[in-house]
């Protein structure tokens, strides 16, 4: 594999990390509702988490940039509702995140692109 597929599997689990990092906080910060909305993104965060240390585990380019194109959206959306929210520790980090896993998913795929020029030596 690539410098640019491990910088991606890179990327895509630290998105995932820092998302479950979130979940857990949002978890143990949650009271009085009995914790359903908590449970829940808990739940996404771990499925995402173990699906892209799966995905790099397997060194599937397919795999990875599908787990990270959903890291992205998840990342960006969750920017969006922090901004909505006015919550100050999920205002921009998400979106910074969002735009990094872009990035470096392009990146990636760039690798293999039919318009790249030959490579002079």
């Amino acid at each position: 594999m690539t410098p640019r597929f491990w910088t991606c599997a890179l990327v895509t689990n630290l998105s995932a990390f820092v998302r479950l990092t979130y979940a857990v906080a949002a978890m143990s910060a949650e009271t009085g509702d009995g914790g359903g909305a908590g449970i829940y993104d808990l739940s996404q965060s771990v499925a995402l988490i173990v699906v892209a240390i799966t995905c790099t585990a397997m060194r599937s380019r397919i795999a990875l940039g599908t787990t990270a194109f959903f890291a992205t959206l998840l990342q960006f959306f969750d920017g969006i509702v922090g901004l909505l929210t006015q919550d100050p520790t999920m205002k921009y980090w998400p979106i910074v995140l969002a735009f990094i896993n872009a990035i470096s998913l392009a990146w990636m795929y760039a690798e293999n692109s039919p318009n790249k020029p030959p490579e002079s030596e």
